[in-house]
C-alpha cells in the first residue's frame, strides 16, 4: 500500500491535463472579456451603418443601357439642348428629387412604364432631344437609381 501511494505521488501524467484545463479555462475567460468589452462598440457601429444606407441602392452591375452615362451625361445633353433652343436648362438632379423623391418604387416603375408607352416616337434614335425626352431619360435614370431595371 505505501509503494502504491508513493508511485500515485509520483505520477506527473494527470498534471498535463491540468494545465492544459488551466489554460484552456483562461482562454475561454479571456474571449468572453474581449466579446463583453467590444459588443456594444460593434452594436453602435453596424446602426450607424445601417442608419447611413438605408435608402440607398448598392448595384452590383455594370452601367445600365437606360441611362448611359447617368446623369451627369444627362445633364450635359440637357445644357446641350437648351443652349441650341436658348432656353433655360432643367437642373436634372434637382428635377428628379422633385418629381420622384416621395414616390415609390412601385410607382416610379408604373410612371416610367406608362411615359415610356405615350412617348414611343419620341424616345427613337433619330428624335431630336427636347425637355419631354429628357424628362423621360430622367426618369429612366431614377429606375436605374432605385435598381428597378
Amino acid at each position: 500500500m505505501r509503494y502504491s501511494l508513493r508511485r500515485f505521488w509520483a505520477d506527473e501524467t494527470g498534471n498535463v491535463s491540468l494545465d492544459w484545463v488551466v489554460l484552456t479555462s483562461v482562454l475561454v475567460a479571456t474571449g468572453i472579456a474581449v466579446i463583453g468589452t467590444m459588443q456594444s462598440g460593434i452594436e453602435t457601429a453596424s446602426v450607424d451603418v445601417a442608419e447611413q444606407m438605408r435608402g440607398q441602392v448598392v448595384r452590383s452591375s455594370f452601367e445600365s443601357e437606360l441611362c448611359p452615362g447617368g446623369i451627369p451625361a444627362l445633364q450635359a445633353r440637357e445644357d446641350l439642348r437648351a443652349a441650341f433652343a436658348q432656353e433655360e436648362p432643367l437642373n436634372v438632379a434637382t428635377w428628379m428629387a422633385e418629381s420622384f423623391g416621395d414616390l415609390s418604387d412601385q410607382e416610379v416603375s408604373l410612371r416610367y412604364l406608362r411615359d415610356l408607352a405615350d412617348a414611343a416616337p419620341v424616345v427613337s434614335d433619330d428624335a431630336p432631344w427636347t425637355r419631354a425626352r429628357v424628362e423621360l431619360a430622367a426618369l429612366a435614370c431614377e429606375v436605374v437609381a432605385r435598381g428597378l431595371d
